[in-house]
């Protein structure tokens, strides 16, 4: 089923992988900001993102497997369904009153709410691939180009913000 997308898949998981990378050096940078404005800004901020793009390249890999159609399907679906839930936390934790930063629309929006569709559609997507391959193949691909391209705008922000 995902045989054709093998290039895509590749490149979107090692894309997610680096950029793992990237987030360490960022951390880094935060190292002389006091520790409890920064902790809380892991939390909210660092951490997810570094959830999103290992699920990234988690989806990527279980995507590479051959001829493991059910187990795929099951990996799919459970991941999107703990990303979603870690993704609910996060927005949660980000309409809690914070005396360092006011999160703005865009914050809430792209650390919060897309992470929580894109991880509905990853699961639907994997349910999906034991039914019907086009759904699944589209709502798969979508979901992890869109979440890579909102882990890289989240990442620069963190990055900006650490600066």
């Amino acid at each position: 089923m995902f045989e054709a997308w093998e290039t895509f898949y590749l490149l979107i998981g090692t894309s997610a992988a680096a950029l793992v990378g990237v987030m360490f050096i960022v951390t880094t940078l935060t190292a002389e900001i006091e520790g409890d404005t920064i902790n809380r800004g892991v939390v909210i901020y660092q951490n997810p993102l570094v959830f999103h793009l290992g699920a990234i390249f988690a989806a990527s890999a279980v995507i590479l497997v051959p001829d493991h159609d059910v187990v795929r399907a099951v990996l799919l679906a459970s991941l999107g369904i703990a990303g979603f839930i870690y993704s609910v936390r996060t927005l949660l934790r980000i309409f809690e009153p914070y005396e360092f930063y006011e999160p703005t629309i865009w914050d809430k929006l792209l650390y919060g709410f897309a992470p929580c569709l894109l991880y509905l559609l990853l699961g639907a997507g994997g349910l999906a691939s034991l039914w019907t391959t086009e759904f699944a193949v589209d709502a798969i691909s979508a979901t992890t180009l869109v979440l890579l391209v909102v882990s890289i705008r989240n990442a620069w922000d963190v990055a900006v913000f650490a600066v």
